[in-house]
């Protein structure tokens, strides 16, 4: 397993516990009188699911089966970029809504779809028709 697949599965291992922790705590007080705190925080929920776990596994898992060409991966360069740039995006992101700053959320989305450019960037030419 590359190195670069372990990052990412490691780091979405921990969202995952983060993320499941925080939805086992809204759903164990979804029947009680509105508390400001577990709910308030949904969209921190979804974030960390979405982004920091099922995203950073997908592309790590990606990155070690996608068909190399030859001996290649090809350009690797972009992977480490887009791990940092996902996992920047997602703190930027929190910031912005620990803060109720809308400037911070909208540059972590921003980091975010960078991250997803790079990825793709890297991934594309390993991708080839059926046959070819």
């Amino acid at each position: 397993m590359p190195g670069w697949t372990i990052v990412y599965v490691a780091a979405s291992f921990v969202y995952l516990l983060a993320g499941a922790a925080w939805g086992a705590w809204m759903l164990a007080t979804k029947g009680q009188p509105p508390g400001p705190l577990p709910w308030s925080w949904r969209a921190w929920h979804v974030e960390t699911m979405l982004f920091g776990w099922l995203t950073q596994f997908i592309w790590g898992i990606g990155y070690w089966i996608f068909p190399r060409f030859w001996t290649s991966r090809g350009r690797v360069w972009p992977i480490p970029w887009a791990w940092l740039s996902l996992n920047l995006g997602l703190t930027l992101s929190w910031l912005g809504m620990v803060q109720r700053a809308l400037t911070w959320r909208l540059l972590g989305h921003g980091l975010i779809f960078v991250a997803a450019v790079l990825f793709l960037w890297h991934a594309w030419p390993r991708i080839k028709p059926p046959g070819a």
